[in-house]
C-alpha cells in the first residue's frame, strides 16, 4: 500500500512541475520578459522619450496636462495602461496626423481626438467583429497573438464614437483597406 502513496506523490510533484513551467511560461510571454525578469527592450525613463516629459519640481510640467480617461485597475485586453494612454495623449498635443493599428475599444483614438488640435486626422483600423470568423491567420503568426487580436475586435462602437470629436476619427477595417488598394 505504500507504494500507492509513493506513486500518488510522485504524480502529484510531477503535475506540479508541470504546472509551474506552464504558469512560468504564460507569465513570461504576458509581461514580456525572460525568465530572469528582463526587459528585453531597454527600459527608458519618460524624458528620454520626449522632454516635453521632464519633471518639475511639482512633477509633470503645464504642458503635460490632457483630458483624459483611465482604466483604473480594470484591464482591458489589448488596452493601454493609464501611463501609455497619458504620455499618448500628451504627445497627441501637437500631432497633425495620427495612425493605430489595432482600434480595441477606441480609447486611444478618442484621447488623441480630445487632445489632439482642431485640424487633427486620427485614422485607427481594427478586425470589425462580423470579420473576426474570415481572419486568416500567416504560418509564422503566434497562435496566442491571433488569439488576442480576434478578441479585442469584438467592438462595433467605440469610445469616441457619438462623441463632440468623433468627426476628427476615420474607423476603417482590412476590407476597407483592401478596397482603397483597389
Amino acid at each position: 500500500m505504500l507504494w500507492l502513496v509513493g506513486i500518488a506523490i510522485v504524480v502529484l510533484v510531477a503535475a506540479v512541475a508541470v504546472l509551474a513551467a506552464h504558469l512560468v511560461r504564460e507569465r513570461r510571454i504576458r509581461k514580456l520578459r525572460t525568465f530572469t525578469g528582463n526587459w528585453p527592450v531597454r527600459p527608458v525613463l519618460p524624458e528620454q522619450i520626449d522632454s516635453v516629459f521632464r519633471p518639475t519640481e511639482f512633477g509633470p510640467g503645464h504642458e503635460t496636462e490632457v483630458v483624459f480617461l483611465g482604466r483604473g485597475p480594470y484591464v482591458i485586453d489589448g488596452g493601454t495602461s493609464d501611463a501609455e494612454a497619458w504620455m499618448l495623449a500628451v504627445l497627441a498635443k501637437r500631432a497633425e496626423c495620427l495612425f493605430e493599428f489595432g482600434t480595441c475599444t477606441g480609447k486611444t483614438a478618442y484621447l488623441w481626438a480630445r487632445n489632439s488640435p482642431p485640424h487633427a486626422k486620427i485614422v485607427t483600423v481594427t478586425l470589425a467583429p462580423e470579420g473576426r470568423r474570415d481572419h486568416r491567420a500567416e504560418a509564422s503568426d503566434d497562435p496566442r497573438d491571433v488569439e488576442y487580436a480576434v478578441r479585442e475586435s469584438n467592438y462595433s462602437a467605440f469610445v469616441y464614437s457619438d462623441t463632440d470629436v468623433s468627426h476628427k476619427v476615420e474607423q476603417l477595417s482590412p476590407g476597407h483597406i483592401l478596397m482603397l488598394e483597389n
